[in-house]
């Protein structure tokens, strides 16, 4: 159908060779580059899902997250409501909020503080929800915790008469084997606690379960209150979704200088009374480098399917130029144009697809196939072939061929 064509590969197999170089390379890199951006995806997914991110209620500042007043209303956006001494027939304003807000929450954390007397001296007990409410229980704090078995830190899920004694206070337990505690003499409030292990942390505090202290507090003071509160997010990526949402509708941003952030909907408070510190910073350092090299890897893709029609475009001119004189001996042997362009067009976008695949078999291996970038690469480059084919068929190439001789 193309007598032409074959001769010409034969006669000039680079300018073949060349447009089929060019286009394995583009398809190559772009391969790379896809597979680069892949990487980076699955490493910002993969930090986001593995990064414990952590949050605590705190003053103004952020710099205080322990020995704080915290009110019931607070400490019923952290805890489910059934697992709030004396709160089962309270119907709370907000009990839609609460529920939003604790979707994005876990391993809640919370720790109340009661202070008593045991054997004349002054003791705190501290109920927790967990070893994580009190930071001097953990090893990293010097702390050895030792229990008997078969009890452990279990004992803090629930409300029980369980505790945890400082290693130095096994004096102060009666012939029972338990330890009391008088939290108010003149009403005869007293608290009893079996030991089941001990801690070498703070030398006057006995810990409890949470529910445990935040009943005894309901009873003595008739409200419960917190000293601290952390959680988790289960979701590192939903956290600037979850601030947006809930998060900033009942604690303001801390700030170095402690300025009161005006509370609008609130009325009760003028001001917000707490701040949520979010521990954030280095998740969002690292997603934030990844994100750059995300973007260095998405703008080269584009750079190079703009480049690669372009380099098509010249590829096609200086090949096409260089055959003028053939293509002038067809027209002059009586080959419309429609024929000469049909036919220089088969062999020049042959040469361009077969670089193409070439190169797109070379990135199988990494197992990127970029088929977006490449078809809008394949698809200008055609283009490309098509521009620079006609703009030499639509010149005199009789004339063409006399100022090139």
């Amino acid at each position: 159908m193309f007598p032409y064509m074959m001769q010409r590969i034969k006669r000039q197999p680079l300018a073949v060779a060349l447009l089929f170089l060019l286009n394995f390379v583009a398809a190559l890199l772009l391969c790379i580059l896809h597979g680069g951006s892949q990487q980076m995806s699955r490493r910002i997914g993969n930090v986001y899902q593995n990064a414990k991110v952590s949050c605590y209620v705190s003053n103004l500042t952020g710099t205080q997250s322990d020995g704080l007043t915290i009110p019931e209303w607070v400490i019923h956006l952290f805890v489910e409501k059934d697992k709030i001494p004396g709160s089962s027939g309270v119907n709370y304003s907000n009990d839609g909020d609460t529920a939003f807000f604790q979707s994005y929450l876990e391993e809640v954390q919370v720790k109340t503080v009661l202070t008593g007397q045991c054997q004349g001296g002054q003791v705190q007990v501290a109920g927790i929800t967990g070893l994580a409410a009190e930071p001097a229980l953990l090893p990293e704090s010097g702390c050895t915790v030792t229990w008997q078995a078969p009890y452990d830190e279990t004992i803090f899920s629930q409300p029980t008469a369980y505790c945890l004694l400082p290693a130095g206070m096994q004096s102060a337990l009666t012939g029972e084997g338990t330890i009391q505690v008088i939290l108010s003499a003149e009403e005869g409030q007293t608290m009893e606690f079996l030991p089941v292990g001990t801690h070498t942390g703070p030398a006057n505090t006995i810990y409890c379960a949470w529910q445990t202290a935040a009943e005894f507090s309901l009873e003595t003071e008739g409200t419960i209150r917190a000293s601290a509160i952390s959680a988790t997010f289960r979701d590192s990526s939903q956290i600037s979704t979850f601030w947006a949402s809930v998060g900033s509708h009942y604690f303001a941003e801390p700030n170095a200088q402690g300025r009161p952030t005006p509370w609008e909907d609130s009325m009760r408070y003028t001001y917000y009374p707490f701040s949520l510190v979010i521990l954030d910073d280095m998740v969002e350092d690292t997603i934030a480098r990844l994100e750059n090299n995300l973007l260095v890897y998405r703008l080269c893709t584009a750079a190079l399917v703009v480049l690669t029609p372009a380099l098509n475009l010249v590829g096609g001119q200086l090949v096409v130029r260089n055959r003028v004189r053939i293509l002038a001996l067809q027209r002059v042997l009586g080959q419309s144009n429609g024929r000469i362009f049909a036919e220089t067009w088969l062999e020049l976008a042959a040469a361009a697809v077969a670089g193409l695949a070439a190169g797109l078999a070379g990135g199988a291996f990494m197992g990127a196939f970029p088929w977006v970038p490449l078809s809008i690469a394949l698809a200008f480059s055609l283009v490309g072939i098509s521009s620079a084919i006609g703009a030499i068929l639509h010149r005199d190439l009789v004339k063409v061929m006399k100022e090139d001789a």
